[in-house]
């Protein structure tokens, strides 16, 4: 299985890089040490969708239920998650830099790929 997280570092790097055969290059090399049955769904996370474009299906998530969320995730009242996302720019940077250490493991692609589905279809 292929760790979710490695995803989210190579979003993270790729972000950071200049040029679009550099961005290319970054995103090939995760790809091809992702688990052959994760691919499809990795390939969908890493470019910025978790539905096929067929299953007409969206996460409606807006600001104030991702503040929530971050507030519960990284121990933070949602005022201070706030300020932090003001003042770094970036609401993704404040929450990874309030969240608590993570232990080892994590979320897999494939897990990741059913919350999705199951909190879409329901």
């Amino acid at each position: 299985m292929t760790a979710y997280r490695e995803l989210a570092e190579t979003l993270d790097s790729v972000a950071a890089l200049r040029g679009r055969l550099a961005k290319v290059a970054r995103l090939a090399e995760t790809l091809a040490h992702v688990d052959p049955e994760e691919l499809t769904a990795a390939a969908r996370l890493l470019s910025g969708s978790p539905f096929a474009e067929h299953e007409e299906a969206v996460t409606s998530v807006g600001y104030a239920t991702i503040l929530r969320a971050a507030a519960t995730v990284t121990g933070w009242d949602e005022e201070t998650v706030r300020a932090c996302a003001a003042a770094i720019g970036d609401l993704g940077e404040a929450i990874g830099l309030l969240r608590p250490s993570e232990t080892p493991g994590g979320m897999t692609v494939a897990q990741s790929e059913q919350m999705f589905k199951d909190k879409a279809f329901q």
